[in-house]
């Protein structure tokens, strides 16, 4: 109280508090020059009634581990899907569950990363 604190300061406050262990997280965001650019795109497939995602991480470097939501939007305006995932892999592929075919597919629909979004959308 009243005193400087470090950045090793405030990550130690924040692991005791939380119970985990949050190297990667200061590692990734403070230390780290640049931010995810995510690319990629999804489709459908009725006779599974899946949605295939394919995510890339295309900045320079290693993978960010990075916690998303993906929203799925519908044509005729019903309430939209939300599902997480968590990507940690420069290339990955995920799969959704729906029972009818989505108009589209979005990466973190409430804004709660900072990432650059190449996301193709159908492919």
């Amino acid at each position: 109280r009243d005193a400087n604190a470090s950045t090793a300061d405030f990550e130690e406050v924040m692991e005791e508090t939380s119970g985990m262990d949050l190297g990667w997280f200061f590692r990734q965001w403070l230390f780290r020059p640049g931010s995810p650019v995510l690319g990629g795109g999804w489709k459908y497939d009725p006779a599974t009634k899946t949605i295939a995602i394919h995510l890339l991480q295309q900045q320079p470097g290693d993978a960010y581990r990075l916690p998303l939501e993906v929203g799925v939007f519908f044509p005729d305006g019903a309430a939209k899907q939300a599902e997480k995932i968590e990507l940690d892999r420069k290339e990955q592929q995920f799969e959704i569950k729906t029972d009818k075919e989505p108009s589209q597919v979005v990466l973190d629909p409430n804004t709660w990363m900072l990432f650059e979004d190449h996301f193709a959308g159908r492919h």
